[in-house]
């Protein structure tokens, strides 16, 4: 189940319930925001959003765009994608917690695959149902570490000091 097969009553009230718990304001802009994300349906960027809001007559500053954001992923409504550019992406989070991608080094497209793909020999990945030739596989998992047992990250806190 993805983020688009809950309804987007749900997803206000699990943002308004997060939003509340750790004691940030509910604003029309951030479920705005969560609202334009919901219809995306496709990988985003901050700048396309940001554009988005605007087409549709949303006044909201980049710096809500961001910082709504971040509240998102970290009540696991999106996740944050880097493909090598220098611009991060988002998408919607599915609940099945795997989702693949294969990248062209030459034009940058980005091409979802499943995780059959893995089960594949190397001649096979190499073959025209991806219309790919593998030159490099790099698999990143996320998760939270087991100092996050206790609500929050020794970690975490003392990187955000640093900023």
């Amino acid at each position: 189940m993805n983020i688009a097969e809950k309804t987007l009553a749900e997803l206000r009230e699990i943002l308004e319930a997060y939003l509340l718990k750790n004691n940030y304001r509910k604003t029309p802009e951030r479920f705005s925001i969560l609202e334009a994300i919901y219809y995306f349906n496709k990988r985003f960027d901050a700048e396309i959003l940001h554009i988005e809001m605007i087409n549709k007559k949303y006044r909201v500053s980049r710096a809500t765009i961001y910082n709504t954001l971040e509240i998102l992923i970290a009540c696991n409504r999106i996740v944050r994608l880097h493909f090598n550019r220098n611009i991060a992406e988002y998408e919607i989070a599915t609940t099945k917690g795997e989702h693949f991608y294969i990248v062209c080094l030459d034009c940058h497209e980005i091409m979802d695959i499943d995780e059959e793909f893995f089960r594949g020999s190397a001649e096979e990945k190499k073959g025209s149902r991806f219309g790919f030739e593998i030159k490099q596989q790099v698999l990143n998992i996320f998760g939270k570490c087991m100092n996050y047992a206790n609500g929050s990250c020794d970690k975490k806190a003392e990187t955000l000091k640093c900023l």
